[in-house]
């Protein structure tokens, strides 16, 4: 695939790395790929494989500044009281590949690298429900999140027509809050009326009204200001880029929401680890990225980003991950 054009960028994207120090397991089934396993120990070496093929890709590939990676959450899977020793082994070898982790690191931008420069990528997170194993203070302070919320725009340059927006998925939800707050009352109340939704399940959850509407100011400005966006969320809110019970709970607002911002191009989620990919009704795409725990020794999930000066996003996806070309919206 060609080079991102004048005034784009290009980064990388996985989701789901799971890792754990336990036995693999058959995961669960699924219409697209139904009888996959979930390799545990394994994704530590598949991870520093990825990051190996980025970093290749970057010294091979002209017009591909990609100064940034980021991963769609689950980082790894919890186990138990083993969980943190297990996400600081992640880390160490995201350490190896990358100049830094996590939004705090980024002292200026990302996306200003041009191709042929060595300097290794920003590797950036979004928060899944796995993560949230470690206790939530905790888990931010070692991702090197700024302040105790898990939601931010990354730090572009003011000539690149793009904005990049990180949610929090499971702000409201059962992983991560603590018994008796507000945010766990919401998401006690929230499964309690939606009991017979499919996707009202404890392994999902929502952002808050407050992360609501900072989405849409962000969404008014890159409008008002000519800017592209694209939104990363671990939880899918597009039922023909998912299986319907992993959706985010409160999706049909999400994609109410994107509709009218005509800034939103594209939705990138993970937390289905078949992956998917569709066009909603207002023209948003939405990538769901395959899982890095499930793939074998031969195979790759993961996919570079060419954002261009020209409004167009190219997703090239290497492996399970498909090849997509996004139009500006009309």
């Amino acid at each position: 695939m060609a080079g991102t054009s004048v005034g784009g960028f290009s980064f990388g994207v996985l989701a789901d790395v799971q890792y754990a120090d336990k036995e693999d397991k058959e995961s669960e089934a699924g219409v697209a790929r139904p009888h996959r396993r979930r390799r545990y120990r394994a994704a530590l070496a598949k991870l520093q494989d990825t990051l190996q093929s980025f970093a290749a890709y970057k010294r091979e590939s002209a017009g591909a500044s990609l100064d940034m990676l980021i991963h769609m959450g689950d980082i790894v899977d919890g186990n138990g009281d083993q969980s943190e020793a297990e996400l600081l082994r992640v880390l160490d070898v995201i350490g190896r590949h990358c100049r830094g982790h996590g939004i705090g690191t980024i002292s200026d931008t990302v996306g200003e690298q041009q191709q042929g420069e060595s300097k290794p990528p920003h590797f950036l997170h979004v928060v899944g429900n796995h993560c949230l194993r470690v206790a939530r203070p905790r888990l931010l302070s070692l991702l090197n999140f700024t302040s105790s919320l898990a939601y931010y725009r990354v730090p572009l340059p003011p000539h690149l027509p793009w904005d990049l927006l990180v949610l929090d998925a499971l702000e409201v939800s059962l992983d991560g809050t603590e018994e008796g707050s507000e945010a766990r009352a919401i998401a006690e109340a929230y499964l309690e009326e939606h009991s017979g939704d499919e996707n009202a399940v404890p392994y999902n959850g929502m952002p808050s009204d407050t992360q609501y509407a900072w989405l849409e100011a962000r969404l008014d400005e890159a409008a008002a200001e000519g800017r592209r966006a694209i939104i990363f969320s671990h939880l899918p809110v597009l039922p023909e880029a998912t299986q319907p019970h992993l959706l985010m709970w409160n999706y049909r607002r999400m994609l109410q929401v994107l509709a009218r911002a005509p800034s939103a191009c594209m939705f990138v989620s993970g937390h289905d680890h078949a992956g998917g990919f569709a066009l909603d009704a207002a023209g948003v795409a939405h990538l769901t990225m395959h899982g890095i725990l499930e793939c074998t020794p031969e195979e790759a999930a993961h996919a570079v980003v060419h954002a261009g000066g020209d409004g167009v996003l190219a997703v090239e996806g290497f492996g399970l991950v498909g090849t997509h070309r996004v139009e500006p919206r009309t």
